[in-house]
């Protein structure tokens, strides 16, 4: 079985169970609600705040053709054929749910089709497979601000990519100034000097909507 294991305050929609307080079924009833998306076999297991998700083994078929539809996808998205890779990633990922790279790559997908909804449903899912995923995180920030105009959680998504790893995290932006044209989740290369300057992804966010982020 491939065995995904994580912290109940590491998961969005997760972080502010107290396990102490519920009983073990409520926790994986709890659980089983964020990861929908896994078949109902999948095994749950409930250690104080640690989570262990089992997943059975995708047949090995199954397997080789999700990996081979995602770099299909893949090469649908880098033509710019973005509905048509997004169509090839879910049938890639209802072949092999656990496959974290077509889920990160189906939320790309929807963001350059500007469905930002479906971009977010997206990436909390891969957050919730892997918190570290510091690019993850630095995306739904960028969508909160930018879109929900949520500058609390967008700041505390940034907090969550720095305190895993701050170079990667700051380098990160950059690639989305990079492709501003393309994402509109982006931060303008004025807004990200105001936020280096100052050391604050949040004082960046602030400076791009109030117009201190134009080329």
């Amino acid at each position: 079985m491939n065995a995904i294991v994580v912290r109940l305050k590491d998961m969005p929609g997760l972080e502010n169970i107290d396990s102490s307080k519920m009983s073990t079924s409520e926790v994986e009833a709890a659980v089983r609600r964020c990861f929908a998306f896994f078949p109902k076999s999948a095994t749950i297991r409930i250690d104080g705040e640690i989570v262990t998700i089992e997943l059975p083994e995708a047949a090995v078929a199954d397997a080789e053709e999700a990996v081979r539809l995602c770099e299909r996808a893949g090469k649908r998205a880098g033509e710019g054929n973005y509905r048509k890779a997004v169509d090839i990633y879910k049938r890639a990922l209802e072949l092999d749910p656990g496959l974290l790279r077509a889920r990160r790559d189906l939320a790309m997908a929807y963001v350059e089709l500007r469905e930002f909804d479906e971009a977010k449903d997206h990436l909390v899912e891969v957050l919730r497979l892997n918190p570290k995923d510091v690019w993850g995180w630095v995306i739904l920030a960028n969508h909160y601000s930018k879109h929900e105009n949520d500058f609390v959680t967008a700041e505390n998504f940034y907090k969550r990519a720095l305190g895993i790893d701050p170079s990667d995290a700051w380098e990160s932006i950059p690639f989305l100034v990079d492709n501003a044209k393309r994402s509109p989740m982006s931060l303008t290369p004025r807004a990200l000097a105001v936020g280096r300057s100052r050391r604050s992804l949040a004082a960046a966010q602030r400076a791009a909507v109030a117009g201190a982020g134009s080329p």
